[in-house]
């Protein structure tokens, strides 16, 4: 069995990197052919028999729609959707939900797959999309996204995100946790453009908090309020450019390399994490955990199939009620503390890697076959 795996060419891409390591697992277990934008002899001509047929492939392969061959522009948006983040990809595109080429997956007989990417975008419309093509199964982050088969008449499997371990491995002993640099540390976004009509807490809640713990002047973190002295590593930005760009200047965000990404989860006691819109389950959750740092995130249902309270994470309530109280809890010396950074790092590794996600899709992708 192979697998024809649809996707643009992620190579320069570095905005997010879980597109790349589940495609780089996948190729150290399996014949993995990459077709779409940016990938040699791609061409946008040929239908899915023609390039079934190109590439010696049989109703014996497995057909997968990878994390980036739909748009997440919001198909209202009058955007163009341009690939600046890689340089033979250098078009801009008129907005299409199949921005990568429109296929008809309907009328391709062998098995296929599809694997839903933010669920929080065009999701009636991706789903759609699923229903049209007559997938065979589909992967989603969302917990609860069984939720979505009545509407597609398509089997759909919960797929969290996860971490390429041998990246993020942290070879700190647990017993330097308290020699630390930061107590807390938080990297990201607090409002995406795109989904404001959405009215999600997750974005609105990353706003309170930076509120609770620095003084601001036009949402810009200025001084730390905690009493307790805690060191805070905060490097958040908005959707206003011209706000970022006067934050560069004063200091307060930088676009992170990956290591120094890397090294502000190691040198961190603790992480703060939020669910992303549609309560989706972020990779930081386990880049967190897997690099020895506290997962400090809000309480949540949407946790409970793969994470436990106060075993894998220090929860607090989203009203910020008892934020203070958990702060000081996640990010103290405690045993308790010992014992979640241990239980969570040997979750990941055991449970939630790309090499895991990797096998279970040749999984999927077997009994497909075998079932046919």
């Amino acid at each position: 069995m192979k697998i024809l795996y649809l996707t643009p060419n992620f190579k320069n891409y570095n905005a997010a990197y879980y597109q790349n390591d589940l495609i780089y697992s996948l190729q150290n277990k399996i014949e993995l052919i990459l077709w779409g934008p940016g990938y040699k002899d791609f061409d946008s001509s040929l239908t899915l028999e023609n390039i079934f047929n190109k590439l010696n492939l049989t109703e014996k392969d497995i057909l997968i729609v990878g994390h980036g061959w739909l748009s997440d522009i919001p198909v209202n948006s009058n955007s163009k959707q341009r690939y600046s983040w890689n340089k033979s990809l250098n078009e801009d595109i008129i907005y299409n939900l199949e921005y990568c080429g429109v296929y008809n997956f309907s009328a391709h007989k062998g098995k296929k797959i599809c694997i839903l990417n933010k669920e929080y975008v065009s999701l009636s419309e991706k789903l759609q999309f699923i229903k049209r093509g007559k997938f065979d199964l589909a992967l989603s982050h969302y917990s609860n996204c069984e939720e979505f088969e009545k509407d597609t008449d398509t089997k759909f499997i919960f797929f969290p995100c996860s971490v390429d371990h041998k990246k993020f491995q942290n070879k700190i002993k647990y017993s330097n946790h308290h020699n630390k640099k930061y107590d807390l540390c938080f990297s990201g976004l607090l409002q995406n453009p795109y989904i404001k009509s959405l009215n999600n807490d997750s974005f609105s809640l990353r706003k309170k908090i930076q509120s609770k713990l620095f003084y601001e002047i036009f949402q810009i973190p200025i001084i730390n309020k905690n009493q307790n002295k805690k060191s805070i590593f905060w490097n958040a930005y908005s959707d206003n450019s011209k706000l970022n760009k006067l934050m560069q200047i004063l200091g307060k965000y930088k676009k992170l390399t990956f290591e120094e990404y890397l090294n502000m989860f190691r040198e961190s006691k603790a992480t703060l994490n939020t669910l992303s819109p549609y309560n989706l389950i972020g990779p930081r959750y386990f880049e967190s955990m897997i690099s020895g740092a506290v997962n400090f995130c809000q309480k949540s249902e949407y946790y409970s199939k793969i994470f436990k309270e106060f075993e894998h994470f220090v929860p607090f309530r989203s009203d910020l009620s008892d934020f203070n109280e958990m702060f000081n809890f996640a990010t103290s010396d405690s045993v308790d503390i010992k014992k979640i950074i241990e239980a969570s790092h040997t979750l990941v590794v055991e449970k939630h890697t790309y090499d895991i996600r990797a096998q279970n899709i040749i999984m999927y992708a077997k009994k497909l076959i075998n079932n046919n």
